[in-house]
């Protein structure tokens, strides 16, 4: 399986995996989480993969601090959660 975090067109976000206690974790952060956190330049595509790698350890932090808060899987980062088709 491919672990690269890579831009979801449907949920206009970024999916990722994070190790939390030896087990992957799949992840979201969407361009509003972004936004809010690091400026309005971020890109509204796939650009939205290099600023999560540019600030990955951060965002890497903040799923983990919500799994050690009861968050279950899949965590999302969002301001308010995308559409579904």
């Amino acid at each position: 399986m491919d672990w690269t975090p890579r831009f979801e067109a449907e949920t206009r976000s970024v999916s990722f995996y994070v190790v939390v206690r030896g087990k992957r974790v799949k992840s979201f952060v969407t361009r509003d989480w972004l936004v809010s956190r690091f400026g309005p330049e971020v890109p509204a595509d796939q650009g939205m993969v290099e600023v999560y790698l540019h600030h990955a350890k951060a965002i890497d932090s903040e799923i983990i601090r919500r799994i050690a808060s009861g968050r279950i899987e899949p965590v999302w980062l969002a301001s308010c959660l995308p559409p579904l088709a």
